[in-house]
């Protein structure tokens, strides 16, 4: 009695441990009203309705033990055929995905799988379990500070390290070091004027020309509208042609603004539309204002950002987009 009810926990697990993890990727991050969302509710209930009906006929689930799902060795694989393929119907499945998107979760996921894969394979072997689910333990708490890392120093809508990782790099930073504090000229007017959506979309693009500035920079979002950027080993006036270049790249790239009415309605629509040139579209310009300091010897981090800010503020009375260096 106690192998047959052995057999059933070990069919159960390995038909439902691929299935549920391969939900768990594509439904983590989902609304509950959403399409993938209802699925995964769905999928829920549907196993806690199998393993009641399991549980009502129990001499029927123990007819199919001993016939096509029966728990018996098949070369060097423990569980029964059918199983397997649902296995590696799960692992294509997520590995497809590992292999266009790359994300750490999914990848996290796709190592519990495998393991979970080889676990059910080699059952009978002492200790397989314990191993297993101590590999899994340890994929998850990775999982989840590498998460914690993320929201706490990474910008969600930039895609820049925040204002966390820019106080954490230079409490470690080398002793000689250039900052450059900037941020969107008029861009509460453009902000006004266009939309908090438009707005969304310059903060975006100012991000990704600042993460790709040259000369060994690197990029943060301070807040709001407000950047900085960091040179590590570099004086304010090494920096300057990078930062030069940086300003014009931005000040010179022809950014799209559409009229809302234009926008598409739906999904469907978006797709269609998606590379052409929007009809009623009118073409603007951004411009940053940018202010740097060097680190003087004896300086904290903070001293060194409050000179960069007043040489910021410097450019702004200045006239904008234009660059200017700390006394």
């Amino acid at each position: 009695m106690e192998l047959v009810n052995t057999q059933k926990v070990f069919v159960l697990l390995a038909l439902l441990l691929p299935v549920n993890w391969l939900v768990i990727s594509y439904c983590h991050d989902q609304p509950a009203l959403s399409p993938m969302g209802f699925m995964a509710i769905t999928i829920g209930v549907a196993e806690l309705l199998v393993c009641y009906l399991l549980y009502a006929h129990e001499q029927n689930f123990d007819g199919w033990l001993q016939s096509w799902l029966q728990v018996q060795p098949y070369g060097n694989v423990w569980q029964p055929l059918i199983l397997q393929g649902v296995a590696v119907l799960c692992l294509a499945a997520l590995g497809s995905k590992v292999w266009k998107r790359r994300l750490r979760f999914d990848i996290d996921i796709f190592t519990i799988m495998v393991i979970n894969s080889w676990m059910l394979a080699n059952f009978e072997q002492s200790n397989i379990s314990s191993l297993s689910f101590l590999g899994i333990e340890l994929i998850l708490l990775g999982g989840l500070v590498s998460a914690s890392y993320q929201m706490a120093f990474h910008d969600e809508l930039t895609k820049l390290p925040g204002r966390r990782a820019l106080v954490s790099d230079l409490k470690h930073a080398s002793r000689h070091y250039c900052m450059a504090m900037t941020d969107v000229d008029h861009f509460k007017k453009f902000n006004d004027t266009y939309g908090h959506d438009i707005g969304d979309d310059v903060l975006k693009l100012v991000a990704a020309k600042l993460g790709d500035v040259t000369g060994g920079g690197k990029s943060y979002r301070y807040g709001g509208e407000e950047f900085a950027v960091v040179f590590r080993g570099k004086s304010a006036e090494e920096c300057r042609p990078h930062l030069e270049a940086l300003r014009e790249v931005i000040a010179n790239y022809p950014l799209s603004v559409r009229n809302k009415n234009s926008r598409p309605e739906d999904d469907k629509q978006g797709k269609k539309q998606r590379g052409q040139t929007p009809k009623k579209a009118k073409t603007t310009h951004v411009t940053i204002s940018l202010g740097v300091a060097d680190r003087v010897a004896g300086e904290t981090y903070e001293e060194v950002m409050k000179r960069a800010d007043q040489a910021l503020y410097k450019a702004k009375e200045n006239g904008r987009n234009r660059v200017e260096f700390s006394n």
